[in-house]
């Protein structure tokens, strides 16, 4: 699993290691801001 901030860096950082030969790759779709969304109390803070 790959994430960045916004999900865009992730999407070519996965694509890079399927070029790699990993099989299971995942790009989280709007990234880290889009989970934090998803899941407001599973965000820690200043972790």
């Amino acid at each position: 699993m790959v994430m960045c901030y916004h999900g865009n860096s992730s999407k070519g950082a996965a694509q890079y290691l399927l070029q790699q030969g990993y099989d299971v790759v995942y790009s989280i779709d709007g990234g880290f801001e889009a989970w934090q969304r998803q899941f407001p109390a599973e965000v820690a803070y200043g972790a």
